[in-house]
């Protein structure tokens, strides 16, 4: 990545990988994903903030006008509906959480796969492992972490294809391997209702939503009627 950039006009580079994870494994030596590139263009100490955010994201809307014009149209959208919470301040482009915790500048983060590797950084909790395990054993609820979403016309016009995506998940479901299943939340509306009423009552009390909604309204009568 150095020499790329080094030899190539940063004008002339777009950054494109595949989805962090697709690739499980590590590099023994980094405890890194093999699969996770942005790390090395992280690593370029000549790039400039600027000459980052190019990369990262203004040259590939230069080049693929209409996504940038989608981009624009749903940024519209989402600044219309959703205010930054007053106890939150974004980031300026091309800055890196990790970096700025290393810096000083924050004095914790939420990393996930992009943890350093640095022995200046420790995991807020211990040992994770076992208060994940306390905290199930006392609430019952494993959290769910990522959610398959549908627009909200179609479970009105196609409720069959919502149901064939649901069948579809849940049979993928009952292909993965056993160890996997432990640390996965349960399918069903009523299954996940507490650990979804809980997401709702932290959210609020971070002010990440302006009220308290209630978990049936999230739903619509093809997608709470999905049952396994």
């Amino acid at each position: 990545m150095r020499l790329l950039t080094q030899v190539i006009p940063v004008d002339s580079i777009l950054f494109g990988p595949e989805m962090i994870g697709a690739v499980k494994g590590r590099d023994p030596n980094t405890g890194e994903y093999f699969d996770d590139t942005k790390r090395y263009l992280d690593a370029c100490a000549h790039l400039s903030a600027e000459q980052r955010h190019k990369i990262f994201e203004e040259n590939v809307r230069r080049v693929y006008p209409r996504l940038d014009t989608l981009l624009k149209r749903r940024a519209a959208a989402a600044k219309s509906e959703y205010l930054d919470p007053p106890n939150c301040q974004r980031l300026p482009p091309g800055a890196k959480l990790a970096q700025m915790m290393l810096n000083g500048e924050v004095a914790a983060a939420i990393l996930g796969n992009d943890m350093p590797n640095d022995p200046r950084v420790r995991t807020l909790v211990p040992d994770a492992m076992a208060a994940a395990k306390t905290w199930y054993q006392r609430e019952g609820v494993i959290p769910t972490n990522d959610i398959f979403v549908v627009r909200e016309e179609l479970p009105r016009e196609r409720p069959d294809v919502v149901r064939e995506i649901f069948r579809m998940l849940v049979e993928s479901r009952h292909l993965a391997p056993e160890s996997a299943k432990t640390t996965l939340p349960p399918i069903g509306f009523d299954e996940n209702r507490k650990g979804l009423d809980m997401a709702i009552q932290w959210s609020y009390e971070q002010k990440l939503i302006p009220r308290r909604l209630s978990v049936d309204e999230l739903f619509d009568d093809t997608t709470a009627s999905l049952k396994v």
